[in-house]
């Protein structure tokens, strides 16, 4: 059974800033995709994922 984690202390805070980014609902982004490439290489992964989470959107 999975059980979920309650949210930090600093929720609100968190979702403030993520919303003020203007990063999510974008396009495509070379950016991004070369830190998921780095990643993937670091950690010698297949795939490697750069979650912005919003919990109610």
């Amino acid at each position: 059974m999975f059980v979920v984690p309650p949210p930090p202390a600093n929720e609100a805070e968190r979702l403030d800033f993520l919303l003020s980014c203007g990063i999510l609902d974008t396009p495509q982004d070379e950016r991004f995709d070369r830190l998921t490439r780095i990643a993937s290489k670091v950690y010698g992964a297949d795939v490697a994922l750069l979650p912005f989470s919003l919990v109610a959107r």
